[in-house]
């Protein structure tokens, strides 16, 4: 593995969320993610106990996503799902906002959504990354998350889902420059090559959630 590899491998979050998804998937990934060095694997919640056995303790984390793809649940409800994953043995929480109330500008109800879920998450020592889904929302709904993040002291925004398009460059921009460094930046969805990687990098991401991270290093190799 070249320098170049083995410098954008350990900030690689790969993802498998299909709808489709089964327990052969969730194994050709954690395999794939031990032979690249990827720093996790996302996963669906229902397959964290088999992801721990393919890992073992190689370093590998297990991510889980919260509310994924769309962010309509409950609060209660995402609590309690933060509360399984960790039980289950995630490490990270993605947790999903709930982009309605945001649209109706219901931002107590947003800041609850978030408070909470941190909470739970990092009293375990553990990492949560709150999904900001950029595409659909103004720079002032955007700016109003970012401090709320800031405000409580999450350990990432991550720059979209990845299910509705891959991070930009100008929102990853945008989201560097509203958030302290202490908060990470993750982008999210397919790449085409190290040259997107790069365009992103430099715009400000620390760290990405790739599906197709597996077939871009096999292609550069």
């Amino acid at each position: 593995m070249s320098e170049q590899d083995k410098e954008l491998s350990k900030i690689i979050e790969l993802t498998q969320l299909q709808l489709n998804t089964n327990a052969e998937d969730v194994k050709r990934r954690c395999l794939e993610a031990i032979s690249h060095d990827f720093c996790a694997v996302c996963i669906p919640p229902y397959y964290i106990g088999q992801a721990k056995s393919h890992l073992k303790e190689n370093g590998t984390k297990i991510v889980s996503s919260v509310a994924y793809p769309l962010g309509h649940n409950s609060l209660i409800v995402k609590s309690q799902e933060c509360i399984q994953a960790i039980q289950s043995g995630a490490d990270e929480i993605n947790l999903m906002l709930n982009h309605g109330l945001v649209k109706d500008q219901k931002w107590t109800d947003v800041e609850k959504e978030i408070a909470l879920c941190t909470e739970i998450v990092q009293s375990q020592q553990l990492c949560i990354k709150v999904i900001c889904e950029c595409a659909v929302l103004s720079r002032q709904e955007i700016v109003r998350i970012c401090e709320i993040c800031v405000s409580h002291k999450v350990d990432f925004v991550q720059v979209g889902s990845g299910y509705k398009e891959t991070s930009r460059p100008e929102h990853i921009k945008l989201l560097r420059n509203l958030l302290p460094n202490t908060i990470g930046l993750q982008a999210s969805g397919q790449l085409d090559g190290y040259g997107a990687a790069r365009i992103l990098k430099e715009a400000g991401a620390s760290r990405f959630a790739l599906s197709n991270a597996a077939q871009l290093f096999a292609f550069e190799s």
